[in-house]
């Protein structure tokens, strides 16, 4: 009897101690959560569970560097000094007001060139484990260099470009106090403070939506992203892929992009793939007419056409989208996973048709945008004119106003002819509606690249070609002619001013009046074309 209630004596104890393990184990999870409302996390949102077994998605982390070594990389990356024709600055493919992309399928190129692929957004670029779409640079200085010397990019000569910059006093300045140099500027801290800038090019947790969820504000995302963000993470199988803060593995994958169809008509875009791939290594390179990928780097056959993993963030700003561009929306992008990708021998099996609802594919778009800042990130990174700064010289008209008098980094002033435009031309603005209108500039094209008719002194008709001397990249080719690709300096001129010139010509330069040749629409036309082609951001400018 006694061993009997000895017994049950045991078992209450332990049926006791296994409820207050209970109300301990959900008191601690209550007090968790209050403190999850409100500070920093959204529950469980750090573990692999949380994202399917994959590295949690969340904000990227701030890197905390030097303001001056940025504010100097900042100024260099607008200069077009740095590209070996003084014409080009980084920001001539990598424009703050697209994202730091160029917005178009296929970049230009280093005037001459023109490139087989899509120029990629700089927006945190910098926390990529390897550069480039098919990891050929694996640090942002080697990728700098690269590009600043590179025949397809900006053609400098490093020796040439540190002199160039020992002869800018601002710039000889900053690189004294910065590191202490005597004399010569060593092209690897341009490349250094270049990647500076690049590097606050990142993501703010604060200014986008998915980041505020994440951190604890469950009304930052609307039930439709909520929606699909579970796609995402679900029948989406995105997660796959596009995991971690920088929501990419920053691997390698064929998903069946076709070749975008300019690598097959513009035999300047074929010139440009096969000396890449010569200078790489790549085996049979005259024989390619593909863009390979990373088998570029690897040699691997497995390689063929893979590209890395896309970072998601900053979407919404950075189309068009792929290594070539040839996806413009991100309801494109969602209905090419849907079908299963594109046709491609070496595709990866894990890219198969997905069957998604169209409820599905909408949700899934909106939970993408949630990753975009609300508004263009850094696009007020561009600095002022350096006039306005004080500085004795520009930053866009390198050397055109300001002549060198000496080794000693001192410049002087040329005097600027004041020009004035004639009453007859005074108000000319272009029609309304024709900026970025597509069959103007298709018009002004054809007269721009093919030519018009017009008559000799001795009454015989020639074929005029504006291409002749501004050249079909708009690089002129005729001593004084204007260079269209100066965006500032075209900026800098009204309607009014460039209509009369097209009219009435040029004195002391080949530019001769065309108003007997051209009808008024057609000058239009013109104008509307070499500012859609040549000038970097279009037309910013239209007043008097």
């Amino acid at each position: 009897m006694k061993m009997k209630r000895n017994k049950r004596f045991l078992i209450g104890m332990g049926a006791l101690s296994v409820i207050l393990m209970v109300l301990f184990i959900a008191s601690s999870s209550v007090s968790a959560a209050m403190k999850e409302g409100s500070g920093t996390k959204k529950e469980g949102s750090g573990s692999k569970a949380y994202w399917g077994g994959y590295p949690p998605l969340g904000p990227l982390s701030q890197e905390q560097l030097s303001p001056e070594e940025v504010e100097l990389g900042r100024l260099i990356f607008f200069d077009n000094r740095y590209s070996g024709d003084a014409s080009d600055s980084c920001a001539n493919c990598h424009v703050p007001e697209k994202g730091y992309s160029d917005g178009k399928q296929l970049s230009n190129g280093y005037p001459g060139t023109a490139h087989f692929r899509n120029a990629p957004s700089l927006l945190n670029a910098n926390r990529q484990y390897e550069q480039m779409l098919n990891g050929t640079q694996n640090k942002c200085d080697t990728t700098t260099r690269t590009h600043m010397t590179s025949q397809m990019f900006m053609n400098a000569d490093g020796r040439y470009i540190e002199e160039r910059t020992r002869q800018i006093p601002e710039y000889y300045k900053r690189f004294q106090n910065l590191f202490g140099i005597k004399r010569t500027i060593y092209f690897g801290k341009i490349q250094r403070v270049l990647c500076k800038f690049v590097s606050t090019l990142t993501s703010s947790p604060s200014a986008n939506a998915f980041d505020r969820f994440m951190t604890g504000d469950e009304s930052a995302l609307t039930a439709q992203q909520k929606k699909g963000m579970e796609v995402f993470k679900g029948r989406g199988k995105c997660i796959r892929c596009h995991n971690g803060s920088l929501v990419s593995d920053s691997k390698y994958y064929n998903i069946g992009v076709p070749d975008h169809p300019e690598l097959s008509t513009n035999p300047t875009r074929q010139v440009g793939l096969r000396y890449e791939n010569m200078i790489i290594g790549v085996p049979q390179w005259d024989k390619i007419i593909s863009d390979l990928g990373r088998y570029m780097v690897t040699k691997e056959e497995k390689d063929k056409g893979a590209f890395r993993t896309p970072s998601l963030r900053e979407l919404k700003y950075t189309g068009p989208y792929m290594h070539n561009g040839t996806l413009s929306t991100l309801e494109e992008i969602v209905e090419f996973y849907d079908q299963g990708g594109g046709p491609h021998p070496n595709k990866n099996a894990m890219i198969q048709p997905l069957g998604l609802l169209t409820s599905e594919k909408a949700a899934l778009v909106a939970f993408l945008e949630s990753m975009s800042s609300d508004s263009m990130p850094y696009a007020d990174a561009r600095p002022a004119k350096y006039g306005e700064q004080g500085y004795p010289y520009t930053i866009h008209e390198p050397f055109k106003k300001w002549v060198l008098k000496d080794p000693g980094h001192h410049y002087i002033e040329k005097a600027e002819e004041k020009i004035v435009i004639p009453s007859d031309y005074t108000g000319k603005v272009m029609p309304a509606g024709w900026w970025g209108n597509t069959d103007v500039i298709a018009a002004g094209k054809v007269l721009y690249q093919d030519g018009f008719d017009v008559k000799t002194k001795k009454g015989n008709i020639k074929r005029q070609k504006c291409a002749k001397c501004h050249g079909v990249s708009g690089r002129p080719k005729a001593k004084k002619a204007r260079d269209f690709r100066v965006a500032t300096t075209m900026n800098s001129y009204s309607d009014a001013h460039l209509f009369w010139r097209i009219s009435e010509g040029v004195p002391k330069t080949k530019m001769k009046p065309w108003k007997d040749w051209l009808s008024e629409e057609q000058r239009w036309q013109l104008i509307a074309y070499i500012f859609d082609a040549f000038t970097n951001g279009g037309r910013a400018h239209t007043g008097e």
